[in-house]
């Protein structure tokens, strides 16, 4: 396979399987009540873990790559699927017992405000965050903690969770004045 060569030829190949596959991802991920930016998560956990096979010399070529990779996907979807029915169900119960007061942010702290917006982030995003401007790590050892093929896939993760973290700020209104 292509891939295991490297050089040129991995890379041909890897756009071709990036071309041919994330339309199908990114279908099934809205299909399943997620957004782009999930299926971009997802897509880039099944690359990095098709490509981690393929390296490995597990890939048998039973099925093709694009059958793997989206059976790959699938799995992850489920998975998340899964795992947010979960964290919805707790949140409204959590809702019902009692009603979660409006955020004064007038009177919150700065690093208040940001914590409790990072709080609403997904676990990967909040450890992320926490990773590179709390503790700050390098994104060679964020790539290292999150087991991606690359430092361009954690600038990529990275970018993302900003990307959502800034969505909350729009979405709760904050203003320039209150962080300044």
């Amino acid at each position: 396979m292509a891939i295991k060569t490297g050089g040129m030829q991995a890379s041909k190949a890897l756009k071709k399987l990036y071309s041919r596959n994330f339309p199908k991802v990114l279908r099934l991920v809205l299909t399943k009540g997620g957004g782009e930016m999930d299926a971009q998560d997802i897509f880039q956990e099944s690359m990095i873990s098709f490509y981690h096979v393929v390296i490995e010399g597990k890939f048998r070529e039973e099925a093709s790559p694009d059958t793997v990779i989206y059976a790959i996907a699938r799995n992850l979807c489920y998975r998340r699927l899964r795992h947010s029915k979960t964290t919805q169900d707790l949140s409204a119960l959590a809702e019902a017992d009692h009603m979660e007061p409006e955020l004064d942010w007038n009177e919150m702290s700065k690093e208040k405000l940001v914590r409790n917006l990072i709080d609403k982030l997904g676990k990967s995003c909040q450890r992320l965050i926490l990773l590179f401007y709390f503790k700050k790590k390098s994104m060679e050892e964020i790539k290292k903690e999150f087991g991606l093929g690359s430092v361009q896939a954690a600038k990529n993760k990275k970018y993302r969770c900003m990307q959502e973290l800034q969505g909350l700020f729009k979405k709760n209104r904050i203003t320039k004045e209150i962080l300044s």
